[in-house]
């Protein structure tokens, strides 16, 4: 009896914290979209909210429409998207880890992609630097593919 009772109250303790973790999430959507909102009608071309919504019902065509979906909105995007990766690869890095304070820096990721920029281009050159330390100041680059990109490196 006494274990019934027991797993009964753990069942709803737990219950009771996915509720709250589920509220949060909710919330935390909720201040994302009025963030998101407030970003599209804040800038050197003043939106009201209320021609935001009729802009993106597609009830209005102008010069709003023009700057909401070619200037604003691909901005928001990819503001978005860029944290959602961001908080995805510290998931995957604490996990692997097993430690929830560890980071790039943890593994030296961080300085491997340091040296790695570096020496694209102190030694070969990239980064509007024609010649590296590789190349004679004589003798130009032998073709435009030689061009060594810096991201790159930093990512090898």
């Amino acid at each position: 009896m006494i274990e019934t009772t027991y797993s009964y109250h753990l069942a709803a303790d737990y219950r009771a914290v996915i509720r709250k973790r589920n509220h949060l999430f909710l919330a935390l959507f909720a201040a994302l979209l009025l963030i998101m909102l407030a970003a599209i009608c804040v800038g050197s071309y003043q939106l009201t909210p209320s021609a935001v919504f009729q802009v993106l019902l597609g009830q209005e065509s102008s010069q709003a429409n023009l700057v909401i979906f070619n200037i604003r909105l691909p901005r928001i995007i990819a503001a978005v998207v860029s944290g959602w990766a961001l908080g995805i690869s510290g998931l995957v890095i604490q996990s692997l880890l097993r430690n929830p304070l560890g980071s790039p820096f943890t593994l030296g990721i961080s300085h491997g992609a340091a040296f790695g920029a570096a020496f694209a281009i102190v030694i070969l050159g990239a980064g509007g630097s024609h010649y590296g330390l590789l190349q004679s100041q004589q003798t130009p680059l032998p073709h435009p593919a030689f061009h060594f990109d810096i991201s790159f490196f930093a990512f090898a």
